[in-house]
């Protein structure tokens, strides 16, 4: 239909277009901000969540550009596990603003008196708290979640977050078998029994050119030795059996006697990462 606008302390009536209509007939809910905190995953550099019990599931820290597991142990965290959990937080939004104050009765009737997770983040060095809480109604789990330092108390679909956040250590540790970056990596080293093979890598032209060093000198596939590379870099364990090998673990899976070793070195011949591959038990292979 006609839509007609008049600009105040002006005698004029103008007709415009109907779809203004649709732009301007908004609720409060249409133009708020949904989003119980923004920041941008990239600003993060500590993440952790505690349970209910008040037991602290993990607790991670980006001191550089990798993120380390702290809590409940020391390892190295899988980026995408950690990007997946910050990209959920991120995105946190409401379907329904339930309180805006959040009293302490609010708090209660909602779950959030003693929260089912408190999620602690470490914005551009600053701290952020987001406290999540669950209530159980005809059979059905509600979510709500509000900031520790007060906001409206929101809710949202959380069963999907709360898969995100709620995993143990293990499922958070990088597994990826070597760390390092390929385009520093300049010699690869492998030994098999008493066979040595030594590559080195050279760029000519803008191009990778690998030449065999050991036994022999002689110029060989590039695309053989690049591909090597690439799959030592992406090569992932299946499962963590120990994070240590004592002599025990040697003989069981294969390390009593060398198997297989690749090293890989960079400028000046620094080591950027070393890989022993056990024998093979079946079809499973063993490395540290």
């Amino acid at each position: 239909g006609s839509l007609y606008a008049k600009v105040a302390d002006k005698p004029d009536v103008v007709s415009v277009g109907g779809a203004l209509e649709y732009q301007v007939d908004k609720s409060l809910f249409d133009v708020r901000e949904k989003r119980l905190a923004v920041f941008d995953t990239g600003d993060v550099s500590a993440l952790g969540v505690i349970a209910a019990d008040g037991k602290t599931l993990y607790k991670i820290e980006k001191p550089e550009s990798e993120y380390y597991l702290r809590e409940p142990m020391a390892a190295l965290a899988s980026n995408s596990q950690i990007t997946g959990i910050l990209s959920a937080l991120a995105n946190l939004r409401a379907s329904e603003f339930v309180a805006e104050q959040g009293q302490a009765a609010d708090l209660s009737a909602y779950g959030l008196d003693h929260p089912a997770f408190s999620v602690t983040l470490k914005v551009k060095d600053k701290p952020l708290e987001l406290l999540l809480g669950k209530t159980q109604k005809d059979s059905a789990t509600h979510y709500y979640a509000r900031l520790r330092e007060g906001s409206p108390i929101i809710k949202f679909s959380g069963e999907w977050l709360v898969q995100k956040i709620d995993v143990g250590a293990q499922t958070l540790r990088d597994t990826r078998l070597l760390v390092f970056a390929r385009d520093k990596v300049k010699k690869l080293l492998m030994q098999k029994a008493d066979t040595t093979l030594l590559f080195e890598r050279k760029s000519e032209e803008g191009k990778d050119v690998w030449n065999m060093l050991k036994p022999e000198t002689t110029r060989v596939k590039d695309t053989v030795l690049t591909g090597l590379v690439y799959k030592l870099w992406d090569l992932k364990a299946q499962k963590i059996i120990s994070d240590t090998l004592d002599e025990a673990a040697k003989t069981t899976h294969g390390f009593a006697s060398l198997g297989t070793r690749f090293e890989l070195l960079g400028d000046a011949d620094q080591k950027l990462g070393e890989l022993s591959i056990g024998t093979a038990d079946g079809e499973t292979y063993y490395a540290t």
